[in-house]
């Protein structure tokens, strides 16, 4: 582990760092309005995930792909923008699936910014 000022232990930047289920729920209000699903605990975006992924045509290998790589909240925080962003503008995104794929995949090249696009979708 790093060291931080005065030899403290430094916590490490997560690929989560700076997204609260509050922000989810903020960022996806197109998501639960249409869906009827409300996102209001990580636990309930994970089991809103797999409708989420039926939604946006995601396999069932690929998604537990990306819950191998990235863990269930970052699998399940990007497929809940995927689908936000598809909902809102389907011609924006052409196919959620591979989106959500590059996301993942942005996310094990420490690319990913998830908290800015969680933000642009609040603003937006």
């Amino acid at each position: 582990m790093h060291e931080g000022r005065g030899g403290q232990p430094k916590r490490l930047e997560t690929k989560l760092d700076g997204v609260s289920i509050g922000l989810i729920q903020s960022a996806c209000s197109t998501l639960q309005e249409e869906t009827g699903l409300e996102i209001s605990t990580w636990p309930a975006l994970c089991e809103a995930a797999d409708q989420l992924r039926v939604l946006i045509g995601l396999s069932q290998p690929a998604f537990n792909e990306a819950i191998k790589r990235q863990g269930r909240y970052l699998a399940a925080a990007c497929i809940a923008v995927v689908t936000e962003k598809a909902l809102r503008d389907p011609e924006q995104i052409s196919s959620p699936g591979g989106y959500f794929r590059a996301m993942i995949d942005r996310a094990a090249d420490g690319k990913l910014h998830l908290n800015k696009s969680l933000h642009g979708l609040v603003a937006g």
